[in-house]
């Protein structure tokens, strides 16, 4: 069941599922809905509840943890080197593998909206392009490119609230590691390229989290994936991850304020955690494989 987290009058942040979040951003004319989730909420309710005002849906990249719940509208956004991702991703494949691992953790009614929208991928897809806009009336949103994460991964300038939402291209913790993401050099000088453009906004908000991230984010991301030593890694062992690596930056606050010693030890430690810590970037890690270097 959803929860929502208001940001500003214009700013929502919709917690879809555990960890999952889609923003919405109100225009005068128009809303736009920045992701919709894994598809076990009914996020078009969630809208409902919100504004009455047309919805505009863009996907930040194409996994089916941003784009599960997009059969709840007849038309989504995405970027153009994220379209064959997208169709990958909708497919029956990932959508029941999904399931099969996130169902002992679903309610009844989750699992009733998951059945639903997983039959909904007659939606059509719109591509999108580094430097578009998303005309809200009296506010835009900028499209810029970031691949890294995966090829056409976007972040997002809301031009009149000063915010950047990221999706998975910038947080705490960001992975390059996949098949469909980039080299880290790609990554850098997409980090490069945000930073260009950094005095036009001055929060982040990332897909999963809470948290309202400073630009200190931004600036101990780009010294992150810079002082990144594969000697200084440790294997990073996740479902459906093969062969990936951590490199971390901070990990010794945490171990002097909380005894953590892990990136799996913040996981299990994330209400003990001062979003503060987040916030102003006092941990930072890269997830990679050797094919991304």
């Amino acid at each position: 069941m959803y929860s929502t987290l208001k940001i500003s009058d214009s700013i929502h942040h919709i917690c879809e599922s555990p960890g999952v979040y889609c923003t919405l951003v109100l225009g005068s004319e128009k809303a736009l809905l920045i992701d919709t989730g894994n598809g076990r909420s009914d996020i078009a309710q969630a809208v409902k509840d919100i504004t009455d005002l047309p919805v505009l849906v863009v996907n930040t990249h194409g996994h089916f943890d941003h784009a599960s719940g997009n059969g709840f509208f007849p038309e989504v956004l995405i970027h153009e080197d994220d379209v064959s991702l997208l169709k990958k991703h909708r497919g029956w494949f990932y959508r029941y593998g999904y399931y099969l691992l996130a169902r002992k953790g679903m309610d009844p009614e989750e699992r009733r909206t998951y059945r639903t929208v997983k039959k909904k991928c007659g939606y059509s897809i719109k591509p999108l392009h580094d430097g578009d806009i998303i005309d809200l009336g009296d506010t835009r949103i900028e499209v810029i490119a970031c691949p890294g994460h995966t090829q056409g991964s976007i972040c997002l300038l809301d031009i009149k609230n000063r915010y950047l939402f990221t999706g998975d291209s910038l947080s705490n913790h960001v992975w390059i590691c996949l098949n469909e993401s980039t080299n880290l050099d790609t990554y850098a000088n997409s980090l490069d390229t945000i930073a260009s453009r950094s005095d036009e906004f001055d929060h982040l908000l990332s897909a999963h989290g809470r948290t309202i991230m400073t630009k200190k984010v931004l600036d101990a991301m780009i010294s992150c994936v810079k002082n990144l030593s594969f000697s200084q890694s440790r294997p990073y062992k996740r479902v459906l991850l093969r062969k990936t690596f951590i490199y971390e930056e901070g990990l010794e606050h945490m171990r002097k304020q909380y005894g953590i010693t892990s990136f799996s030890q913040i996981l299990k430690n994330l209400v003990r955690i001062r979003e503060e810590d987040f916030a102003e970037a006092r941990y930072m890690s890269v997830v990679f494989s050797k094919d991304n270097i």
